[in-house]
């Protein structure tokens, strides 16, 4: 990946305010709306705790994994935190990884992971070393994309979202300590640019990228995640007609993560030289990197996850009215 990391992506609106005039979290126009059924004189508490708002949407978490277990759809909730993920296979053999929204405590592990000498030679889109707000906005930004997405969904809006809200791989209790670990990002989003908003190229063409922990590489995480990814949310849920990816020629690993899903090299586009910034140079590599753009083409007759997409749909609708009626 070169530039879609950071690329600015680009959301429909879908008119959060009309719930909630200060547009607070997902979970706290979740919480308002449980309270003000209830209480009709409450309202959105935009200091309670993610922890807390978590706990507002039990009922809606319980039984969606309930309906989860029956095999009507793959996303599901976390049994304390009631974060949505979607879980990797149960035959992968690391087993805990699953895609999940960015949480706040993100940003110092994903400039980390940017930072690492096995990672930011092959990257030629962020800056080296990356300023520690430039991660805080992608956190912010991210948070803000996925809350938007789901306040929607909350809401009975089912329409076509232009971004993902399950942009982390994350390894449940993977750490030495217990603790869940911060795999990287897999993103798939309009992209147009750092600085100019505008779209790029056609309507329906997206930007993606996948940057991972060195820790996790040659695993099969990426492509993985890569194909949960389209299956379970861009291909039902996004408005993506055609994908595209790009990798230094230097580094085939990166291009046959993609190729693995069903990305082809792309020759018209490919080939573009890249001059490398002198501080992102490594000993043994020129100062120029020529580019592979793979891209993705949605097939043409598709069937949209057919049934259970809808359930998964009527699932989220039936159980966020419940949560008004007890």
């Amino acid at each position: 990946m070169s530039r879609g990391l950071f690329g600015i992506r680009v959301i429909k609106h879908h008119n959060v305010e009309r719930l909630c005039p200060r547009a607070p979290s997902l979970y706290a126009i979740w919480m308002d709306c449980r309270l003000a059924r209830l209480k009709p004189e409450m309202t959105c508490n935009t200091h309670t705790s993610h922890s807390e708002l978590f706990c507002a949407v039990n009922d809606l978490a319980v039984q969606h994994r309930v309906k989860q277990n029956e095999g009507t759809t793959a996303v599901c909730f976390d049994e304390i935190t009631h974060e949505p993920y979607i879980s990797f296979p149960e035959s992968f053999p690391i087993h805990g990884l699953r895609l999940t929204p960015t949480r706040g405590s993100d940003a110092p592990r994903f400039k980390e992971i940017l930072d690492h000498p096995s990672v930011y030679p092959n990257m030629f889109g962020p800056p080296y070393p990356l300023p520690p707000k430039r991660a805080e906005v992608w956190v912010r930004v991210s948070q803000e994309t996925s809350d938007e997405i789901f306040a929607a969904w909350a809401v009975d809006d089912f329409s076509r979202t232009a971004s993902n809200p399950f942009n982390t791989v994350r390894h449940i209790g993977g750490g030495a300590d217990g603790a869940d670990v911060f795999v990287g990002e897999i993103a798939c989003a309009i992209f147009v640019g750092e600085i100019e908003l505008g779209e790029s190229g056609e309507k329906g063409l997206f930007d993606s990228g996948v940057c991972l922990d060195p820790s996790y590489h040659g695993k099969g995480i990426g492509s993985t995640a890569l194909q949960m990814l389209l299956s379970h949310w861009v291909i039902p849920n996004m408005t993506c007609n055609e994908i595209i990816a790009e990798s230094f020629k230097s580094n085939p690993a990166s291009r046959r993560v993609y190729e693995k899903v069903g990305f082809v090299i792309d020759k018209k586009s490919s080939g573009n030289i890249l001059v490398i910034p002198e501080n992102k140079r490594v000993a043994g590599r020129s100062g120029e990197e020529e580019e592979v753009v793979v891209v993705w083409h949605r097939a043409p007759r598709l069937i949209i996850c057919g049934n259970s997409h809808q359930r998964a749909r009527e699932i989220v609708k039936n159980n966020y009215a419940a949560m008004g009626s007890t």
